[in-house]
């Protein structure tokens, strides 16, 4: 698979847009007409408050999204999330090869495909926040942008972190640090408090042995394929989420 690339400077971004069309390329001109109605260029859509950004019309933002993401600019993370915009396409479509590979390296560690597309939903989004690309974004600017993206779902909740965004983020910073871009997870972060105290592998062990042996082999047979971080980091997950123990130990 060939990777498309972020769109060179100067690029028409119009012209992608209606190449990468895979029916309707009618539908995709209005909606560059649109969007060059309302906005103008993409830097000036950027620079507008969210609140215009979202008030213009469907299509004429279907179009922003794709030339954001096109081109790695950096978008507050406000509208990446009130947009509900299909950024995981987007940047998909820019970096098949950096998809496939995520995929790949989340498999290895366990994750099912569901769970694998959640997390690479979530990634995308950070990365349009920080304006960079899945196989770029460093250590920092992971953090700061899963922070500013789970502020902005949490707002849009009412201040509680909803668990469509605990799940994927739990997976995903053990995804990323098995790749190198994220330090090793914590059990919780400040937008995933819970009631359910932490559990530890003794409480664990004494409780529910069978289970906990099982859970052993599994860390055992891990660690014939992957490193020893990865499989630390596996541990930790595994030893400290209360949602995967708090229906066996009571």
């Amino acid at each position: 698979m060939t990777a498309a690339g972020p769109a060179a400077v100067g690029v028409d971004l119009a012209e992608l847009y209606l190449a990468a069309a895979r029916a309707d390329i009618r539908g995709r001109r209005q909606a560059v007409r649109e969007f060059q109605a309302q906005f103008g260029d993409i830097q000036r859509w950027r620079s507008r408050p969210v609140i215009e950004r979202m008030a213009g019309s469907e299509a004429a933002r279907a179009f922003a999204s794709f030339a954001a993401a096109r081109t790695v600019l950096s978008v507050d993370a406000a509208y990446v999330v009130a947009s509900a915009s299909k950024w995981g396409l987007h940047v998909a479509e820019r970096d098949p090869d950096q998809a496939v590979r995520f995929r790949l390296q989340a498999a290895s560690l366990g994750f099912a495909p569901l769970e694998i597309n959640k997390m690479w939903s979530k990634l995308a989004q950070i990365c349009v926040i920080t304006g960079q690309t899945p196989d770029q974004i460093t250590a920092g600017d992971y953090l700061h942008g899963r922070d500013q993206f789970a502020a902005a779902v949490t707002a849009r909740h009412g201040g509680k972190s909803p668990k469509s965004l605990r799940t994927p983020l739990f997976g995903l910073n053990a995804v990323m640090f098995h790749r190198g871009q994220a330090p090793r997870p914590e059990p919780r972060r400040p937008w995933a408090v819970r009631s359910v105290p932490e559990i530890g592998w003794e409480v664990i062990v004494g409780r529910a042995p069978v289970l906990a042996a099982t859970m052993r082999r599994y860390l055992d047979q891990l660690g014939i394929s992957l490193r020893a971080s990865s499989v630390a980091c596996i541990e930790t997950t595994l030893g400290s989420s209360p949602d995967m123990w708090s229906c066996t130990v009571t």
